[in-house]
């Protein structure tokens, strides 16, 4: 019996419970009953398609759609290779150019920074009128009784100042020049991470959707193959087992339709978001033109790769410049308590022009006023004493640079965990590939001789052969799987070690020729 449930499994249930029952006559009835109870769980009382407009073949239904699908993706669907892919993403991609303006944007904070050593030229000059009237104004002299009342009606002022002013002396400002290089650097290094992570994720989706493809392929080919040995069975003499045949030959092939549907909706997907990573329009596919095969090897150990990881990581260097960031920032602080020297030299004139007008005779008399004031000297400012807040926000720097040395440790071990995650991965699908290519050499022999065998057209034969497809599809479906996982394992390796996949780094040169003042080799 054990046998026999073995050789029926792939057979649908309502079949296999029709050969059971052939071995138990007296039980027949027990199993029909629950084979209706299992259509019972599958059905709904109440039908869902109106069987008047119900298609008699749904499988032609289907079919017709799954060619209009074929036809549609691709006539809208781009095909590209994996390096075109990169390129086209390092191309497009609007991070790279943020991530690019960032940095722009912190050379000019420095740049700034530097210029403040330079003597600056500042005009300060308010012009304006004054309508203000004061009813009295008393201007005395020695003599009390020359005491007079004026009334100031209004007027005008013009007072210019030219300002010439030299940084001589300021020490916090080589530490904030210092903190401001190691942010840029720190953005240099997050600007050739993000292209890494954009290189492997294209890797990674391409990958996907080469898989998704070939199985899609496999797929439709088992479908057509069904269809085809269905459409023979029409034309021969079949025996009495011929119903029995005939339903599970439809049943594989409504599975393989239904598995062809599915893969077409994951290959739609993965397109998409391909598309997307692309920075294509919404409306854009893309699809593989080469199939997925063994995209090249890791030639290093696993602690050469470490070591080479440990040593070029932007993680792990981020964390320490940051670090270093932080250190000069608090020194910068600090040296705010030192005094700041500055030569200047200001020359300013005063213009004022109001009319004035006696109480005693009710005369108006205008009167100007230039004033030339000049001066040249060393201005000194000295923060003697603020409660200890500056020293307050150095030690708050302080903390920060250490918390950055500790995110630096963790980056250390985040990276050798992905290192080994990957060389582990590696190394498992090297040593899957012959085992699973072996295994489709046997399934592909099995699947020709259960053909052979399916030309006599019995129940046995007939469920050998749809065992056989079985075997075949989930063989197929293994192969492209170590495939994808061996070639993203290699992809994760380059991406975890810092080094840029072969052929990747002339893409950069290329579609990257704008940037300027970052180093994109590998060994930063």
């Amino acid at each position: 019996m054990a046998r026999l449930l073995e050789c029926l499994s792939p057979l649908p249930i309502g079949l296999l419970i029709f050969f059971l029952s052939l071995s138990s006559p007296a039980k027949t009835r027990e199993y029909q009953q629950e084979y209706q109870n299992l259509v019972d769980l599958v059905r709904s009382p109440k039908p869902l398609i109106d069987q008047q407009v119900a298609p008699n073949d749904p499988t032609e239904v289907m079919t017709e759609m799954i060619r209009d699908y074929e036809i549609s993706l691709s006539a809208v669907a781009k095909k590209m290779t994996l390096n075109e892919s990169i390129s086209l993403a390092l191309e497009r991609n609007p991070n790279i150019v943020r991530q690019y303006k960032l940095y722009e944007g912190l050379v000019w904070d420095s740049i700034s920074t530097q210029r403040k050593w330079l003597p600056a030229l500042n005009l300060d000059s308010p012009i304006g009128y004054r309508n203000k009237t004061i009813e009295k104004y008393s201007l005395s002299k020695n003599d009390p009784s020359s005491l007079r009342d004026f009334r100031l009606q209004d007027g005008s002022n013009l007072k210019p100042e030219l300002k010439i002013s030299w940084s001589l002396l300021n020490l916090s400002r080589n530490s904030l020049l210092q903190t401001q290089r190691e942010n840029i650097f720190s953005q240099v290094l997050r600007f050739r991470q993000d292209v890494r992570d954009l290189v492997l994720n294209v890797q990674s989706d391409y990958f996907d959707l080469q898989r998704a493809r070939q199985e899609e392929d496999v797929f439709n080919g088992i479908y057509i193959y069904i269809k085809n040995l269905l459409q023979l069975s029409d034309s021969e003499q079949l025996s009495q087992e011929s119903d029995e045949i005939l339903a599970a030959l439809k049943a594989r092939l409504l599975q393989a339709l239904s598995l062809r549907v599915s893969a077409q909706q994951n290959v739609v997907r993965l397109s998409a978001s391909l598309a997307s990573r692309l920075a294509l329009p919404p409306d854009s596919f893309i699809l593989p033109s080469e199939k997925l095969g063994l995209n090249g090897k890791w030639e290093e150990e696993l602690n050469d790769t470490i070591s080479r990881a440990l040593d070029r990581r932007e993680e792990i260097k981020i964390s320490n410049s940051q670090s270093k960031a932080a250190n000069n920032r608090a020194n910068s602080l600090v040296r705010k308590y030192y005094p700041e020297i500055t030569a200047e030299a200001i020359g300013k004139l005063e213009n004022d022009n109001f009319r004035l007008k006696t109480n005693a005779s009710n005369n108006t008399s205008t009167v100007n006023s230039y004033t030339l004031d000049k001066s040249v000297g060393v201005r000194v400012k000295w923060a003697i004493f603020d409660s200890g807040v500056l020293a307050a926000q150095s030690s708050s720097f302080r903390k920060k640079a250490q918390a950055s040395q500790e995110q630096a440790a963790l980056n250390r071990l985040e990276v050798e965990a992905q290192i080994k995650t990957a060389y582990s991965a590696y190394t498992s699908q090297l040593i899957q590939l012959p085992v699973v290519n072996r295994e489709i050499d046997q399934t592909l022999l099995s699947l020709q001789v259960r053909s052979e065998q399916a030309n006599r057209y019995s129940a046995s034969s007939v469920t050998n052969l749809i065992l056989a497809l079985d075997q075949y599809q989930s063989a197929a479906s293994r192969w492209f799987a170590t495939l994808q996982k061996y070639n993203e394992a290699i992809a994760q390796l380059y991406r975890y070690s810092s080094k840029w996949p072969p052929g990747v780094a002339s893409q950069i040169s290329s579609k990257l020729n704008y940037i300027q003042g970052i180093n994109m080799e590998d060994g930063l």
